[in-house]
């Protein structure tokens, strides 16, 4: 009988739920709606909370939350009127997860939880810090501060380990005394050490910081647990930014301004008034925007721009199910994961718990119910009409086709003659094309579709007025035809056991001259492999019911415990996520957005020009009937092969290789996929940033943006740490004033053409700080004395003194200079290097490397050496010669010489003397031992030579009066060139 009541208990139900899809008339509205909709009568004045609306914040593990909006709706003027919204936020103590620190102030602020303050410590009373002494507002001060880290989550660091912080800070560890259970914990913040405290087991170490005008507050906290061998173990740590949010009265952000500020509270209102036009998205402050509807009635919902933590982890995340808004029922109005028809304001999807009272963790086998209803979806290439789609779980499909009818095109499908339900045979299809691309193909180009399609333009017949196209599965054609303008290509396959339509291409240009192209209004392509959704099915933790031509319904197959911190799949997409908590909350969840079916386009955004072997930032985009929004998961293909999937901001990097084309494509289950083609440009220049040598903390400089030419570059985006700072004005100048934290930070420039430039920057610390140049000579030699002229600088911002301690091998020498701001000092240090090659120089923390040459030999003084070269002159000359004279004595002997006497043989001698030494007696006297001239036969013109005899007897003189150097008998020259020869021959 028990059962026979359950069954007869869900049919009824079943057919209440069938009874409501089939009435699409207006339904009250639902609790917990993130949607107002003036069609169901909703109140004027309505309230947002966190719990409805996921861009406020709400820590769901520990149930606090502290933000909300109010509007007070003007429906028939489409508007809010001046102050008639408004925004409350206020503090509230919050547990530290690591929760025997007790608690700190905690605000919510515009999604995002921001600390407020410290309440003293009080033994035993977990509102309070047990890790300060003292009561600390930053509201009174009219600051607040992000919250970085709040975990108690175990982390073990060795002794070569570092635990990285946010901000540029890092913990290690050294000196651990494993006996004494002891060693010291360091905290550093860009390489810099801040704190060192040797700590033990149980210990809570507390970095504090003055804070603008707030005063010296803890910014980070960490326990220890304790030593674990040699490893540290971490359980808790704490931290917050050191940059402020400033909340005064009077701070104007988006439509809204603080209107007033106190100890514990913010509150906000709109200065003038709000229009909620139709199909506009209208910033009510920073990301947090209002959707309106493009219907007659008003209808607008809350959403984000950029999400918050929470909305990027559980995208398109219900109403929270908790004991203040106990929600038993979810539609699109209140889960924007669920289709819903704004323009008659009907549910097509819904999820309830079949309870009674308050929800228990275990819950019984079909007490969840998820319902579905198929419903006429619009082709996105608008002049094909409608399908029927249906989505089941987060994902969408293709259920079916609805015959042509002339008279009402919009609701029917253009391309077939037969209504199509493969729905009533328990089946559905997904839908992997629906775009209205409107793009131009030439002929010979090949369109790549999904499941191994391919659509060829082949060419263009009967004078340019058809074209002829080829479909391809797999490389073979499996259909061809000729298609003239305004035309639809069809094809059809066997889908669930009927023959169906599942691609379509329409025809809306033919072009044929110099160049011949088509274009393509819209492609639509459904899989031929279906889903089976007939009653039985089981999918995942849900089973199907009833399966009609135009509805589904699933319930739990099996109890399901909803435990804590658990993400439980129901189906498909379709998640509950369950607070890590004692008390049960809880909300759905779908990484889709149901109420935008997902066979929009998607759009692939790249920069306008891409380079050789260099990365650049791919973005998936899809269209949700309204705005485009960055799609995670979305696969990325580079000419065909993937490269990954996007992040949550759609995004993805990639780096492409030599010059050439690259095509890309963009795709996911249930969206239409879209491609470009990029073709690599010449390599282009990066940009180049000049700043000081020397950058002070707070003392602001002049930062230059140039080409690498040094042209000044106007319009750049310049970024400290990936956070932009400032654009370069017309002298390519932007004005920086650096953080009041030392350490370094990563400066880049961007400007659309140019490659993004980077430079290091180094944050000094305000007061003196000396730097060193040095002068030395151009040669320097081991053993020599060697003076090294120096100049100290103070290029900090205060006068100082110090000691500058100068090293060069083994001798040291400190000096004590004392200098104010942007002096100098000259200083000298001699040493004599006793080692050849590159010698160091040390002044104080500066390095500078010298060039030692080898020791030089003994050095022979310069008059000795011209002595030593004059008397080696005379040696060789003498040598010379007595050489000649012996030969020649030699030869005379041998010759026989009548009438020659002893002293005319003297005279020879003295006349050889004189040639080597004097002048041009020499050579008259040296023509006279020459053989005799050629006889006269051979020069009859010419004077006949004297005898020998006589020539030998007559005076030198007598010669040289006679002849010149020009008139000389050629007889008398040809002797002396002969003898002249043999002369310089011995």
């Amino acid at each position: 009988m028990i059962k026979k009541i359950k069954v007869l208990s869900l049919l009824v139900l079943l057919g209440l739920i069938l009874a409501a899809f089939a009435a699409p008339a207006a339904a009250a509205a639902i609790k917990g709606s993130n949607v107002w909709d003036q069609e169901q009568s909703m109140s004027s004045t309505y309230t947002w909370t966190p719990a409805m609306y996921s861009g406020l914040w709400y820590d769901l593990d520990r149930g606090v939350y502290t933000e909300n909006i109010t509007l007070t709706i003007s429906a028939s003027d489409r508007q809010i009127n001046a102050e008639n919204a408004e925004y409350i936020t206020e503090t509230k103590p919050l547990r530290f997860n690591y929760s025997d620190w007790g608690s700190y102030r905690v605000i919510g602020w515009q999604g995002e939880p921001y600390f407020a303050g410290y309440t003293r410590s009080s033994s035993g009373n977990n509102s309070t810090t047990q890790f300060t002494n003292s009561n600390i507002s930053t509201l009174s001060d009219e600051k607040i501060y992000p919250v970085l880290i709040d975990s108690a989550e175990e982390k073990r660091i060795g002794s070569s380990d570092t635990y990285t912080l946010e901000n540029g800070y890092k913990l290690k560890i050294e000196d651990v005394n494993e006996s004494g259970k002891q060693f010291r914990l360091i905290l550093e913040r860009n390489g810099n050490v801040v704190k060192n405290e040797t700590v033990s087991n149980n210990t809570t170490f507390v970095y504090e910081r003055s804070l603008d005008d707030v005063g010296t507050i803890p910014v980070v906290a960490v326990h220890v647990k304790g030593l674990d061998g040699t490893t540290a173990v971490i359980d808790g740590v704490f931290q917050i930014s050191e940059s402020s949010t400033e909340v005064y009265t009077g701070k104007s952000i988006g439509a809204m301004e603080i209107t007033s500020v106190n100890n514990t509270s913010i509150k906000m209102k709109n200065p003038s008034r709000i229009k909620l036009d139709a199909d506009r998205t209208v910033t009510l402050m920073n990301h947090i925007k209002i959707d309106v509807k493009d219907t007659s009635k008003l209808k607008f919902e809350f959403i984000s721009d950029s999400k918050t933590d929470r909305e990027k982890e559980y995208p398109n995340m219900g109403a929270v199910y908790d004991s203040s808004n106990v929600i038993r029922s979810w539609n699109g109005m209140n889960f924007p994961g669920l289709t819903f028809n704004y323009n008659n304001s009907s549910e097509t999807e819904n999820l309830s718990f079949d309870v009674s009272g308050s929800i228990s963790r275990s819950v019984p086998a079909k007490q969840i119910l998820y319902a579905t209803n198929a419903y006429n979806e619009s082709f996105n290439y608008s002049d094909w009409g409608s399908y029927q789609s249906v989505n089941i779980g987060g994902d969408n499909y293709f259920a079916g086709y609805i015959r042509y009818s002339s008279s009402d095109k919009n609701n029917t499908t253009n391309f077939t003659d037969s209504n199509v339900s493969l729905l009533k045979d328990g089946d559905v299809s997904k839908v992997l094309i629906n775009n209205d691309s409107n793009r131009q193909y030439d002929t010979g180009s090949n369109i790549s579709l999904e499941e191994g399609y391919s659509l060829l333009v082949s060419n263009l017949t009967e004078n340019g007025s058809r074209v002829n196209l080829v479909l391809k599965k797999d490389g073979t054609t499996v259909k061809e035809a000729t298609i003239s303008q305004g035309n639809n290509f069809v094809y059809e396959a066997n889908v669930g056991g009927t023959s169906i339509p599942i691609i379509a291409a329409r025809i809306t240009t033919i072009f044929s001259g110099s160049n011949e192209f088509i274009k393509i209004g819209g492609i639509f392509q459904i899989s031929a492999n279906t889903t089976d959704v007939s009653p039985g099915k089981t999918v995942e933790n849900m089973r199907v019911e009833y399966t009609g031509s135009n509805a589904l319904i699933f319930t739990n197959t099996n109890s399901i415990n909803l435990s804590r911190g658990s993400d439980i799949l129901l189906m498909n997409n379709l998640t509950l996520h369950v607070a890590d908590s004692d008390e049960l909350r809880f909300f759905p969840y779908t990484q889709t957005n149901g109420s935008k079916v997902s066979t929009y386009n998607l759009k692939i955004e790249m920069p306008d020009a891409i380079y050789p072997n260099e990365g650049m930032t791919i973005r998936v985009e899809y269209n949700d009937g309204d705005n485009w929004k960055e799609l995670s998961g979305a696969t990325v293909k580079v000419d065909g092969s993937s490269i990954g999937e996007t992040d949550s901001n759609g995004a993805i990097s990639y780096t492409v290789g030599e010059y050439g084309t690259y095509e890309f494509r963009a795709e996911k289950s249930g969206y239409s996929a879209a491609s470009v083609s990029k073709t690599t440009a010449e390599n282009r220049e990066m940009l180049q940033i000049t700043i000081p040598d020397y950058v002070f903390a707070e003392n602001a400089f002049d930062l230059y943006v140039t080409d690498e030419t040094g042209a000044k570059i106007v319009g750049a985006a310049v970024s400290k740490n990936d956070n932009h700072i400032g654009t370069t004005d017309e002298n390519g100048m932007l004005n920086v004033t650096p953080d009041s934290m030392p350490g370094y930070y990563e400066l880049s420039a961007y400007r659309t053409g140019y490659r993004t430039g980077i430079k290091d920057m180094w944050v000094l610390e305000n007061g003196p700080y000396f730097v060193a140049t040095i002068g030395t000579p151009d040669q320097m030699t081991v053993g020599k004395t060697v003076k090294i002229n120096i100049t100290i600088e103070n290029v900090g911002t205060e006068k100082g003194t110090r000691e500058i301690t100068i090293t060069a091998e083994n001798k040291t020498e400190t000096k004590k200079v004392t200098l104010d701001s942007e002096k100098t000092k000259d200083l000298t240090f001699s040493f004599k290097p006793e080692t050849a090659g590159q010698t160091a120089i040390v002044i104080g923390n500066q390095t500078f490397t010298v060039t030692v040459g080898e020791k030089e030999g003994t050095e022979i003084p310069r008059s000795w050496i011209l002595i030593g070269g004059v008397l080696l002159i005379i040696i060789i000359a003498a040598v010379v010669i007595l050489t000649y004279l012996g030969e020649r004595e030699a030869d005379d002997k041998k010759k026989p010489r009548n009438n020659q006497k002893k002293n005319q043989n003297q005279t020879q001698k003295a006349g050889l003397f004189g040639g080597l030494f004097g002048g041009s007696e020499n050579k008259s006297k040296s023509a006279k031992s020459k053989p005799a001239a050629k006889p006269a036969a051979k020069s009859a013109s010419k004077p006949a030579p004297k005898p020998a005899a006589k020539q030998a007897s007559e005076p030198t003189a007598k010669y040289s009066n006679k002849y010149s150097s020009s008139n000389k008998p050629p007889e008398l020259k040809n002797s002396q060139k002969r003898a002249r020869k043999e002369q310089e021959k011995k």
